[in-house]
């Protein structure tokens, strides 16, 4: 076989022209036949030997990389050429990966989850939103092993922002109102928010930070489509509409969404997830995420060159921007994660949380941090490969505020490190309203401290008694009054809300804080 393939190795290669190269083998040896060199007795009984069928793992790297190899070859295949030309032509790939950006990516990983369940897997993947272009990826430690950033994961919270968008592209402003209560759906379903936050009722942007279940599921069932619109928006931002053995996502059998995909119910990658909110970093125009920029032969002949893609405009530039503007307080908001660079301080993001539940149980099994800076859009997805239970360290559930945001920004602070920061575009009006509503921060108010009780005043005793004070209003702002115990300091005694336990009860106690200190900061309101 090898003296038959010495003419042209690639040309005859069985791997790659297995009809070429029996041929030759069967000329080789019948030449060796005529000139004496072979008896002719010993080639009747020679047959051509068995090709071993060509192993795709074995060429694989075995460390994280070996799965962005994986990504490559599959693109280069849609590009009409095969990881045989890779191999035997000397070919040139030059991949969107930036060196930097993958090294946060793995870096976040590995460190992260140190000291984690070891159940407990990651996936990442970092796209820029001016080219589509894959700037970093992480599927898991294992370049032979399955890889979680192509799986089908349920993506919790982190899909209401597709709900938001439909309400922006029908005229819903940011500042629309609904309450936050528990809310009956179809099918004897409840909607309830997580661990029983609420907001009273409050506008859309409050309840993004807050992630509240039960104001989304009313903003669904308000949209022209519904669920339906949901999932619309979501396949045009980035979320692909078919993958693996998924024919059809976002939807049941019948080719109709259940009111479950406001909430993370379906299956989607975190390629997707990261493309997707890509599109929104963009202002609202999607790029295909891609792995390969450019390929050339070892002559230096270009068979591919990825020009720019002015990408395809699917939102309009308000919708995005306003969503963009609704998701800027989440990383903050999430323990603390906002993004910083140790050159130009805070960096402005995007971002919001997710966690799916595992069935009935109770548990949690993925958690998501979805976020982008104009420059870069990371997804981050934990869970387990085992279908069990997701845990933090210390054995109690996981949140997509918990570990998932720590490596997003982990991965992005490193990525971005020493860049310039870009701040966002001022979102222009849409329903009257441009940008998050103002909400006036809490008001705080502290009694003045009445001269008459700097000793035992009247009224005054350290049981925190309320014989002193005949009660009162207090207006905080115009028009806003509050009924106000104890309040009239004419009559002297507890118009802190206590006593304060001390001679005199100093009026600065807390509210209703039996046999509190008197130094402390006043009631709160």
């Amino acid at each position: 076989v090898l003296a038959s393939s010495i003419r042209s190795p690639s040309y005859y290669d069985p791997d790659v022209n297995p009809d070429a190269a029996l041929g030759r083998w069967n000329y080789v040896l019948d030449g060796m036949v005529a000139i004496g060199a072979l008896p002719p007795s010993e080639r009747a009984g020679m047959k051509y030997p068995r090709v071993p069928a060509y192993r795709e793992a074995a060429s694989t790297d075995p460390g994280p990389t070996g799965l962005i190899k994986r990504q490559v070859l599959a693109e280069l295949e849609s590009l009409n050429i095969s990881e045989q030309q890779v191999r035997t032509e000397g070919l040139k790939i030059t991949t969107t990966i930036d060196p930097k950006v993958q090294a946060g990516v793995v870096n976040a990983a590995t460190s992260k989850l140190e000291g984690e369940q070891k159940t407990t897997r990651t996936a990442i993947v970092s796209i820029d939103p001016e080219t589509g272009g894959v700037r970093g990826y992480y599927g898991g430690s294992d370049g032979m092993g399955w890889d979680h950033a192509q799986a089908g994961l349920q993506t919790g919270s982190s899909f209401k922002v597709f709900a938001l968008v439909a309400a922006l592209e029908q005229d819903i402003p940011l500042s629309k109102v609904y309450s936050s209560s528990p809310y009956e759906a179809t099918g004897g379903l409840t909607v309830n928010n997580s661990d029983g936050e609420s907001c009273g009722s409050c506008n859309l942007a409050t309840a993004m930070k807050m992630s509240l279940n039960t104001v989304y599921y009313r903003l669904m069932m308000d949209l022209d489509g519904k669920a339906q619109a949901v999932a619309d928006a979501a396949h045009k931002a980035g979320v692909a509409e078919s993958f693996g053995n998924i024919q059809h996502t976002l939807q049941e059998k019948n080719g109709v969404p259940e009111g479950g995909v406001v909430l993370g119910q379906y299956p989607s990658r975190v390629i997707d997830m990261a493309s997707a909110y890509a599109t929104l970093a963009a202002s609202g125009i999607y790029r295909a995420p891609h792995f390969v920029q450019k390929v050339e032969t070892s002559k230096g002949d270009v068979l591919f060159d990825r020009q720019k893609d002015p990408g395809k405009r699917v939102f309009p530039a308000k919708v995005a921007d306003n969503v963009t503007a609704a998701l800027g307080p989440v990383a903050a908001y999430s323990n603390g994660n906002g993004l910083s660079d140790d050159t130009y301080g805070t960096r402005p993001s995007a971002a919001k949380t997710g966690t799916a539940q595992l069935g009935d149980t109770g548990q949690n099994k993925d958690a998501w941090m979805v976020g982008y800076t104009p420059q870069l859009s990371t997804a981050v997805w934990v869970g387990t490969d085992k279908g069990i239970a997701l845990k933090n360290a210390w054995g109690g559930p996981m949140y997509g505020s918990g570990l998932p945001a720590q490596i997003w920004k982990a991965a992005m602070d490193e990525a971005l490190q020493g860049k310039p920061i870009k701040q966002f575009p001022e979102p222009a009006a849409v329903g009257g309203q441009a940008g998050v509503p103002y909400e006036p921060p809490p008001v705080t108010y502290t009694p003045p401290k009445s001269r008459q009780n700097d000793r035992n005043g009247r009224g005054g005793n350290n049981n925190n008694n309320n014989d002193g004070g005949s009660g009162g209003n207090l207006t905080l702002a115009p028009g806003v009054t509050i009924p106000f115990p104890g309040g009239n300091p004419r009559r002297g005694g507890n118009s802190g809300g206590n006593s304060g336990g001390n001679s005199g009860g100093d009026s600065s106690g807390d509210s209703g804080d039996t046999g509190g200190n008197g130094d402390n900061s006043g009631t709160d309101w």
